[in-house]
């Protein structure tokens, strides 16, 4: 009687790791998008926007702000995602070439 042999395929796809790394880029930017023009709504006026780097330098020391810590917070915020959105794509691009240079 013959035998029903099984083929095992892998189903490991070697460019989930980069799509995964690319989702996380694209929602990195896209938060930073996000949180920069919802801080841009709280802004009262243009002397807001001027002093904003004291703004947030007051916030990461902990000094209180008469304002709230909702500005200060999502200027941070925004530093933050963009900051690691363009760290990741960075490493992201290294990776590529490595992987190019080993083949």
């Amino acid at each position: 009687m013959a035998e029903i042999t099984q083929q095992t395929t892998d189903t490991s796809n070697e460019f989930e790791p980069e799509l995964i790394r690319l989702l996380a880029i694209v929602m990195l930017f896209t938060t930073s998008a996000m949180l920069f023009l919802f801080s841009f709504a709280l802004m009262e006026d243009l002397s807001t926007l001027a002093k904003a780097p004291e703004l947030v330098w007051a916030f990461i020391c902990g000094a209180p702000s008469q304002d709230g810590p909702a500005l200060p917070l999502m200027l941070t915020l925004t530093t933050l995602a963009f900051g690691a959105g363009i760290g990741l794509t960075g490493w992201h691009i290294w990776l590529i070439r490595r992987q190019k240079n080993n083949v």
